[in-house]
Parts: structure tokens; sequence; C-alpha cells
């Protein structure tokens, strides 16, 4: 790569800098043509002078007029004819200032509107000629406009094309990071060029490859740990059962390992959505929210009311939030347990209401927490309270919606997500 490519500020400027400079040439270039170029109009046109005046009569003064009329149309200048002493003839399109040849043949002079030209012709009369006002500085004023127009449009289109040139990779590299931040772990962009875009590209392409290494690492130690730990809770599970088979006076005792054998078990399947969602976008699907309702409150005894709910979601994140809701209810309130479900301008609003003591307007919001307890509370007294609500939220959250702690009376949590 040369200088000029190799760094995207130098690019930038230099391109800058050329563009500034073409613009100031082109500038000087029409002016010095538009109002300059006239100065040598009287070269140009001289003999051309000088023959048309010498078609003028030359003792007829009352056909000069009309002759001069016709030289200073066809010229399509001012004219006037001056006699050898000085005297003005005649004249044509308006005034002229009387010339001043001295010994010479012919001069230029500084007309009403622009340079003219004097001209003497071979009987020693003079003949001076001038551009008009409205055919000469109008027209190239015009074109003055045009063309400083037209380069103030190229100079646009270059700094367009520069300008898009830098925004249409950072365009990309925008997307490849809302692609990341969404959970695409996969996300790259392409690596166009050799500046400062680039390096920012192979920069989030290194870190997007590391962060995917890392993330797929921590899902499989989960996922093998997870495994490995409900394994020797299964058998711990069967040892219990066929201990309580045998002595009876020990069922209090296991009773009570099962019960944290349970909640252990609960805790590593949370563990394994929690991991999942926050690695992996929610597959969506048809849900069909009061079926699922129903069969969950089966299970702790609750009562469900509302009409038909269908929902675009994640079948398995939906009744894991449904569940968690009806286990919070069931261990930390008091019956009756009610599920009630509403549908409103396309959104689904899902409460889960007991009757028990409520949560302390201090604790409302920590208990989304992850592993918060509230205070005072020990472990094995029910007083944990997990992943489960934060679980509720984060499923909740992926689902357009949110989660929040409605006082009551009776006391309930509320849930609203997209239909």
């Amino acid at each position: 790569m040369t200088w000029f490519g190799r760094r995207l500020q130098r690019r930038v400027f230099v391109a800058l800098v050329a563009m500034s400079f073409a613009w100031a040439l082109a500038i000087a270039i029409v002016a010095r043509a538009t109002f300059v170029a006239d100065g040598h109009l009287p070269a140009r046109i001289a003999e051309t002078v000088r023959v048309v005046g010498a078609e003028l009569p030359p003792d007829d003064p009352s056909a000069i007029g009309p002759a001069l009329d016709d030289v200073a149309e066809r010229l399509e200048v001012r004219a006037s004819l001056w006699a050898p002493d000085g005297s003005l003839l005649a004249r044509s399109g308006g005034h002229l200032p009387p010339p001043a040849l001295g010994s010479d043949d012919e001069a230029t002079f500084r007309g009403p509107s622009g340079p003219g030209l004097a001209v003497r012709l071979d009987d020693g009369r003079v003949l001076a000629v001038a551009p008009r006002g409205d055919q000469h500085i109008r027209p190239r004023f015009a074109r003055f406009l045009f063309v400083i127009g037209a380069m103030a449009g190229l100079a646009g289109l270059g700094s367009w094309l520069v300008s898009r040139r830098v925004t249409r990779r950072l365009e990309s590299l925008g997307r490849a990071v809302d692609g990341l931040g969404g959970g695409d772990l996969t996300a790259r962009v392409a690596v166009d060029g050799d500046d400062e875009v680039a390096d920012l590209a192979r920069s989030f392409n290194a870190a997007a490859g590391r962060i995917e290494g890392l993330v797929g690492g921590q899902r499989r130690m989960i996922a093998a740990a997870s495994h490995e730990l409900r394994s020797p809770l299964a058998r711990l599970r069967l040892a219990l059962e066929l201990i309580g088979g045998q002595d009876a006076s020990k069922h209090a005792l296991i009773d009570g390992a099962s019960r944290d054998i349970e909640e252990l078990d609960a805790l590593v399947g949370d563990l394994l959505l929690a991991s999942r969602l926050e690695v992996r976008p929610i597959e969506r699907s048809p849900v069909d929210l009061l079926a699922l309702a129903v069969e969950e409150a089966t299970r702790v005894g609750a009562t469900v009311t509302g009409g038909p709910a269908t929902v675009q979601g994640d079948a398995k994140a939906l009744r894991h939030l449904l569940r968690n809701l009806l286990e919070n209810a069931r261990r930390h309130g008091a019956p009756p347990i009610t599920v009630s479900l509403a549908t409103t301008d396309g959104r689904t609003r899902i409460t889960v209401a007991d009757h028990g003591a409520g949560v302390a307007k201090a604790d409302q919001e920590r208990i989304w927490e992850a592993f918060w307890r509230p205070p005072g509370s020990r472990e094995g007294q029910g007083g944990g309270v997990g992943l489960g609500l934060a679980l509720v939220r984060q499923v909740a959250r992926l689902h357009g919606g949110d989660a929040s702690y409605d006082v009551g009376p009776p006391s309930a949590f509320v849930v609203e997500i997209e239909g």
C-alpha cells in the first residue's frame, strides 16, 4: 500500500486537500474566462472592426447613422464614429467616451459594460466599439454561475464518495456489534482496506472469536458439570429411598435430604436454562399459554382463570417461567394460589397471586437478583430464591416484556410479554 492508501486519516486529508485545490483552481479559471478574458477582446477583433468600419459612408452624414447601426448590430456591440478632428459623427447603442489614440492606430478603453476598442480607419475617422451590457455581462455571469455550480456538485460527489466508503464499513461493523450483543456469537465483519476502520474490524473479529471461545467453553463446562451433578443426585435419591425402606425412624431426615436433593436438581435445571438464554436467541413458535398454565398449576394445586392466549415464544422457557412463579408462591406464599391470563393490544399479562405475607417494600426489587436471600434467613429454611425469579424476569424480557411485583392484596407477580 502507498502512503496515501495506508491510513484513513491521511486518505481523507489528502482527498479534501485535493478537492479544495481543484475547487480554487476552477474558480480562478472560470473567473478569468468570464471577467478577464474580455481584456483581450480588442486584439481579437481589431481587424474585423477596421474592415467593417471601412464600409461606413465617408461623406453622407444622413447615411452614417443607419450604417453604424448595421455595424453595431452585426458585431453585437455599442459603436461610435468620430471625425479626424475628434467630433462625434454618429453613435449606436449608447454613449462611449471619446477615444484617446494619440499616434496609435488602435487603443483599448474602459466602456460602460466592459473593455472597448478604438480603431483608426484609413480615412482618419475613429470607430469605437464596446460590449453591450445585456449581451456581455449577463451571459458570461450566468455561465460563471453554472460552472461554479457544476464544480460544487463535483466536489460534493467526491466528498460523498470518500465519506460513503468510510461510513459503509462502519455501518457493517455496527451491524456485527449489534449481532454480537444480541447473542449471535458467530457475528463477524469483513476486513476491507488497510486503515483505522480495517484495524477496528480485525480487532472486533479477534475479540468476537475470543468471546465465542470463552462462552462456548463456559457452556460446555456448565453442561458437563450439570450432568456430573445430576448423576450423583440420582444415586443419592435412590440410596435414600432404600434406606427409608429399611428404617422408618429415619424418615424425617430422609425427607429433608430428599427435598434438598430436589432443590439442588431444580437449581441445576435453572443454571442450564440461564446459560442457554444468555448465549443463544430464543426459539420462537406458537405457544398456548393457557394450556401451559393449567399443566403447571395442577402440580401445586392452583386455579387458572382467563381465556385462550397464544404467543410466539420459547415454549420451554415459558414453561419454566410459569413453574418458577408457582413454586415460589407454594414455598413462600399461602393458598389459594391463582393464575390469571389476559391479552390486550397484542400483549399477554400473566398474574400469579397468593395470600401470603408478601414481600417487604425494601426487598421488592432485590428479589429479582440471582441467589439473593432475605436478611436473617438461613439455608434450608426456604428463604433462598436461587435463580427462580431472576430467570422469570430474564425470560419475560427476552419475550419483549418484563416482570414486576404487585403488593396487592393479594400480593402477586405480574409478567407481561408480547403476543
